[in-house]
């Protein structure tokens, strides 16, 4: 049976599943297991691109291949830089955090998404990861392997009652947190952001949309860590963070497309990159060109408002 990558990677400001690795050949797929806090898979492909790509969790993926995998990784702002990640090395990004990576070369991973509750509950508090590539932790690879061989499905009647992978899962995990994580500030509140603080933080993200806004500067002004704000913004408001400063960002370059600017002096006022930057997050989003929006002055899709 062909297996298929199970883990739902989505696009910022949209509720919808994008198919990042249906081209990926799985050599493992944790989802056929009961495994509890976390997901795991092995695969490889030839090449590999994701723009502005979140998942509901922390990912953790490790590189498999016998030789460097280089690769070019983007931030917020969409600047793109050259990473390498030598064999049996890690990639950890935060929940809560957008992505953007390419590569061009044949790569042989397994990525694991951590529920972040889960890893809490483990650590005893609230632990924020710290992001990176290229990260070299002996400890973890050993558990990262004992991992993907037990999701291998030649030992699917090893393990019968799943003990043996929670230990695992947890080990991982506790490992995880403890060398790349530190404690970070509880929820201020259990059910959510509150109205006063949300409206003190748009409030903000109104003021600052010309500039590099990060998750981490959003989230600060509530003194919250990124992982915890994020979880909670979207529970609150239905969207996530970066999917709202992007919202709010088109609004603002509309407004200026109806006042004739050019679409160069737009892109930076609002807050991207630059112009091809803009114009693509502009076409994703809305369906059209800035060009063509500024010759009709009509959208076939609305901006819906937060």
């Amino acid at each position: 049976m062909e297996l298929k990558s199970r883990i739902a990677f989505r696009k910022h400001g949209s509720s919808g599943v994008v198919p990042v690795l249906n081209h990926a050949q799985m050599r493992c797929v944790s989802d056929d297991r009961s495994w509890r806090g976390l997901k795991l898979e092995a695969g490889s492909t030839r090449s590999w691109l994701v723009e502005d790509v979140m998942v509901d969790g922390h990912f953790v993926s490790i590189n498999l291949s016998d030789e460097p995998l280089r690769l070019h990784a983007s931030d917020a702002s969409g600047t793109w830089r050259s990473v390498a990640m030598p064999p049996g090395s890690f990639w950890i990004n935060p929940e809560g955090q957008p992505f953007s990576l390419r590569v061009e070369m044949p790569a042989y991973w397994a990525g694991a998404l951590v529920d972040g509750r889960f890893l809490d509950n483990l650590l005893g508090g609230h632990f924020q990861l710290n992001a990176g590539f290229g990260i070299v932790d002996d400890q973890l690879q050993h558990l990262a392997l004992a991992l993907i061989h037990q999701a291998d499905p030649k030992n699917l009647a090893a393990d019968t009652d799943g003990r043996l992978a929670g230990s695992l899962i947890q080990s991982f995990v506790l490992a995880l947190g403890v060398h790349h994580g530190q404690r970070a500030q509880d929820f201020l509140r259990r059910g959510g952001v509150t109205q006063h603080q949300l409206q003190v933080l748009l409030k903000w993200v109104d003021s600052h949309l010309d500039g590099a806004l990060k998750i981490e500067d959003m989230a600060a002004t509530l003194g919250l860590s990124p992982a915890h704000f994020s979880r909670e913004f979207k529970r609150t408001t239905g969207s996530t963070p970066w999917g709202y400063v992007v919202r709010k960002r088109l609004q603002r370059a509309c407004a200026l497309l109806r006042e004739g600017g050019t679409i160069c002096s737009i892109a930076t006022q609002c807050g991207f990159a630059d112009q091809a930057h803009f114009s693509r997050l502009f076409k994703q989003h809305l369906g059209i060109t800035p060009k063509e929006f500024q010759r009709t002055g009509t959208l076939p899709t609305a901006i819906r408002p937060s």
